[in-house]
């Protein structure tokens, strides 16, 4: 893998590094049109080399990521707390955005949240280790290029929402990963605990919640998390102009 930086240095060739990742820096100082050419002229060798080259421009370099998009197979975005989107995107895009000001309209393979990225950025750059939640959306995005992800679909409530997390918890010790999890009646909310980075046996709670509750939950944070998502699903459709569904809380 080669990872392209951008910074006022002069141009330098790929160098291993240790990490099993080669770096090689074009000069951000020599100005766009000339990036562009230094890069469609180094692309071709570099691809008969490495079997992915990750492109790292910086902010204010957006109109040369942005005339490249031609010759590249997938585009990431990386967006900060309530940054939106200005344009739909396509299915060779992906967007991560950081968790503590969620504003994507939607999620799903290839638009995720990411937690923990203030503590990340401070572990990488004294070489510490990031932390699990920050390292499975990375993982995740990284299956979905690849096209390796896996989704799980359990259906059934009651009996079946506790036989469930057994299986989530096997699948946790097996080392297995889960990028999508869809789930029915009680499972719906256990599941959904699952998506947004709880382990398999933090769900169980939610799940008995929901159980001793039955039709009308007013068990404090699981009650308030329920309201959150159907006044959220309410706002998203109207912002899309669709017509609102019932829903029952």
């Amino acid at each position: 893998m080669l990872r392209v930086d951008f910074q006022p240095a002069v141009s330098s060739e790929p160098v291993p590094s240790d990490a099993g990742v080669s770096i090689a820096n074009v000069s951000a100082a020599q100005g766009i049109e000339a990036i562009l050419v230094e890069l469609k002229a180094q692309i071709s060798a570099w691809r008969r080399i490495f079997a992915c080259i990750v492109l790292n421009p910086t902010a204010d370099l957006t109109a040369c990521a942005d005339a490249l998009e031609p010759v590249c197979d997938w585009n990431g975005y990386l967006l900060g707390p309530w940054d939106r989107m200005h344009s739909e995107t396509s299915a060779h895009d992906f967007v991560v955005q950081d968790a503590t000001g969620a504003a994507l309209l939607r999620l799903s393979g290839r638009e995720q949240l990411i937690p923990d990225v203030a503590n990340a950025e401070r572990a990488h750059a004294s070489q510490q280790p990031v932390a699990a939640g920050f390292l499975r959306t990375v993982d995740s995005i990284a299956r979905c290029i690849a096209r390796l992800q896996v989704g799980l679909a359990l259906g059934g409530g009651g009996a079946w929402a506790w036989s469930h997390i057994g299986v989530l918890r096997v699948l946790e010790r097996a080392g297995l990963p889960v990028d999508g999890i869809s789930g029915e009646d009680f499972f719906a909310l256990s599941s959904s605990s699952f998506a947004f980075g709880a382990e398999a046996r933090q769900c169980a709670p939610a799940t008995r919640c929901c159980e001793q509750g039955g039709d009308d939950v007013k068990f404090g944070r699981i009650s308030r998390f329920m309201r959150m998502q159907i006044l959220r699903s309410a706002s998203t459709r109207k912002q899309d102009g669709l017509p609102r569904r019932s829903s029952r809380a």
